[in-house]
């Protein structure tokens, strides 16, 4: 008997779950130090999240979805669409639909958080099975993935979310990237989206269009859209390299939703560039991790795997882009550091499904 296998395997298992543990204790005290003054209870919902997240991704990380992810995955793709139509029924928020208050309680949950894992879930063993099958370059079985894909995030453009619709197209793109499709689908992909793109300018609607505009040059209207950029700009160099100490905020207090949005502006002027790095060294960390381990099992859980890990790059690159003023503010947290517990449960839970994943294949497991 190896008495070594089981001990890696555990040594494993706590690097990969002490990544975004260690990424939320951070986030949490970047929370603190932005609300403590004004609403302590947002502090306290955002550890009540980390909690929750880090006990439900241990409790799915013992689990073995293998044996019956493909009727799972039926189930989980009903109560997707289900949550999301819900939320368009009775769902709230600011400037959108994407919120649904929790009878009983002062908590809202953001079903699109969710619903981004459960549709990487169902993508990976939809085009597993379409592979099996060798169906995955034919044209049915592209139609098949493309209405999956465009029925879940239509239901998120209908609530206005942006943010989150452009997260699950880069989910899905990286994906099929990953399980080799056929450049020919990527090519008519983007001349679709090139054709598109005038009509979808138009239909965007005056304020949506000038939100985009001053992404990209938000010194060209420093009082009106440009102004959340430029004021976490100026948090950010207020920072230098080594931060002014925790607790220590100033500039950042002129940034509107500093504590979700924009909370790297806060981090930077208590940290500075070196509090940046770490985190950028710890976000890494957690993807390659990730990225390691679809390396090594089978299709679907690395496809699963990749979704994850592009689920966290992405959100990770459009926070960085939006408060250093070189994207649009569309609405999208910091992977494990922005207030928001719909978000960081959701993360958690995605990172419990790696760590199920993390078992050796089927077949060897039979043996």
């Amino acid at each position: 008997m190896n008495r070594k296998a089981p001990t890696q395997k555990y040594q494993k298992y706590l690097i990969t779950a002490s990544l975004p543990a260690a990424l939320s204790v951070f986030g949490l005290f970047l929370v603190y130090s932005v609300v403590y003054e004004e609403n302590i209870l947002r502090f306290q919902v955002q550890l009540f999240a980390v909690l929750a997240g880090m006990t439900g991704m241990v409790l799915l990380s013992a689990l073995d979805f293998r044996r019956f992810r493909r009727s799972l995955s039926l189930l989980l793709y009903g109560i997707s669409v289900s949550l999301l139509v819900l939320t368009l029924l009775i769902g709230d928020g600011p400037g959108n639909k994407s919120w649904i208050s929790i009878p009983g309680l002062i908590l809202e949950f953001q079903p699109s958080e969710l619903v981004k894992v459960l549709f990487i879930f169902t993508f990976s063993q939809h085009i597993a099975r379409l592979e099996e099958e060798k169906r995955l370059g034919t044209l049915r079985g592209i139609a098949a993935l493309f209405f999956h894909f465009a029925s879940l995030t239509a239901l998120v453009l209908a609530q206005r979310d942006v943010g989150n619709a452009l997260i699950y197209c880069f989910i899905c793109a990286v994906m099929l990237i990953a399980a080799r499709l056929r450049m020919r689908y990527y090519i008519g992909s983007i001349a679709g989206l090139a054709a598109s793109a005038p009509l979808l300018w138009h239909f965007m609607g005056e304020h949506r269009r000038q939100r985009v505009l001053a992404g990209f040059h938000p010194a060209a209207d420093p009082d009106g859209y440009g102004y959340q950029a430029l004021k976490s700009m100026a948090a950010i160099a207020a920072g230098g390299i080594t931060g002014n100490g925790w607790l220590a905020l100033t500039a950042a207090r002129e940034v509107p939703a500093l504590h979700t949005d924009m909370i790297l502006a806060a981090l930077a002027e208590q940290f500075g560039i070196l509090g940046v790095l770490f985190l950028i060294l710890l976000e890494t960390a957690l993807i390659l991790r990730i990225i390691v381990i679809a390396a090594r099992t089978d299709m679907a859980s690395s496809l699963l795997c990749i979704g994850v890990s592009a689920l966290i790059f992405g959100q990770f690159i459009i926070s960085v882009g939006m408060c250093l003023g070189q994207l649009p503010v569309i609405g999208v947290t910091l992977p494990f550091i922005s207030y928001g517990g719909s978000s960081v449960f959701s993360l958690f839970c995605a990172c419990g499904l790696v760590l199920a994943a993390d078992k050796p294949p089927v077949n060897d497991a039979i043996k």
